[in-house]
């Protein structure tokens, strides 16, 4: 970087808060509900997630978390995870179920690049 200033956890969700009112605003069916971020997770939330998922939390997750508890309908129907979330309930679940369908895709979708699907 010449001279930038990288760019933070603070500066990303103030530019994301912005932009999910201004969508807000100008979605008249009501499809893209405002919402916010949590408050920042202490520490002991923190802590308390790690040793309920058994591991630590990805380093970039745990600064993100430390802005920002998790984001309920982040983006239509999906949620950044707080530390309530992460390891348990029904948001956990959901997450890794469309986790599930993405990987079990994989293969097919290499078939398709490869031009080997259906043959």
């Amino acid at each position: 970087m010449t001279g930038e200033q990288a760019l933070t956890w603070a500066d990303y969700i103030g530019t994301l808060g912005a932009l999910r009112q201004e969508l807000a605003e100008v979605d008249t069916s009501g499809v893209y509900e405002l919402t916010i971020p949590h408050l920042a997770a202490t520490e002991e939330e923190i802590a308390a997630a790690e040793a309920r998922l058994g591991h630590p939390i990805d380093a970039q997750y745990r600064e993100f978390l430390r802005y920002a508890n998790g984001w309920p309908e982040f983006f239509y129907d999906s949620c950044l995870l707080g530390t309530n979330d992460l390891g348990t309930g029904e948001l956990w679940q959901h997450a890794n179920d469309n986790l599930d369908v993405f990987y079990e895709s994989l293969p097919e979708m290499t078939d398709r690049k490869s031009g080997s699907a259906g043959m």
